[in-house]
């Protein structure tokens, strides 16, 4: 059988953490035998730090798995949260004083980012995250200056939010607008396959 596995925001989050402890399961997915768990997960919040990515890794290294992270640009649900500790659920660079840059959030698998703009209609950009970006200080500050790019969207959310335009907010996070956007990408994304995109990841 093939495993496939796929939610949106919560369930994003769920689908994740359920792959990798399937794919880890000798019994859900044998040794020797060609079979994967595939994760499908649209606007999904962040699941865990480093070392959660780098279990990830690894199944995906062993052909156990594959995962494919559909997030809006201007969803603020895919930026949060930073760090475990409720203090800094806001704040990156509390986050990175209190517990270093390996206590933040990470995300996983094969990412597609989608971005709609008035004048270019909807972009789409492919990516995968560095296997090796958690390794010393430098790298740690180098994540947070990632992460702190990323709080720019989360900031704009934030103040529509105050400004209370909820609509807009729950817009970005919809599963009309994500449908909206693939359909937009649709021609793109058919050209290439999962296996294709993890045999290259960008």
């Amino acid at each position: 059988y093939a495993l496939y596995v796929t939610g949106h925001s919560l369930g994003g989050a769920l689908a994740t953490i359920c792959g990798v402890y399937a794919a880890a399961d000798d019994t859900m997915v044998p040794k020797g035998i060609a079979s994967k768990v595939v994760v499908y997960s649209i606007a999904s919040p962040y699941c865990g730090n480093w070392k959660f990515r780098q279990v990830h890794y690894e199944l995906e290294r062993q052909g156990r798995l594959q995962h494919l992270r559909i997030a809006n640009q201007e969803d603020m649900v895919t930026l949060l949260p930073f760090a475990a500790p409720k203090a800094t659920f806001l704040s990156p660079a509390l986050a990175a004083v209190r517990g270093g840059g390996g206590n933040l959030y990470k995300h996983v698998g094969m990412q597609l980012k989608l971005h709609a703009s008035d004048k270019q209609g909807v972009q789409h950009k492919l990516s995968y995250p560095k296997e090796h970006d958690c390794e010393d200080e430098k790298d740690y500050r180098r994540e947070l200056g990632h992460t702190l790019q990323s709080g720019k969207y989360l900031l704009q959310a934030v103040c529509r939010l105050l400004k209370t335009d909820f609509a807009t907010v729950e817009k970005h996070h919809s599963c009309d607008e994500y449908e909206r956007r693939l359909e937009a990408v649709r021609d793109h994304l058919n050209s290439k396959t999962l296996d294709d995109l993890y045999e290259s990841p960008a």
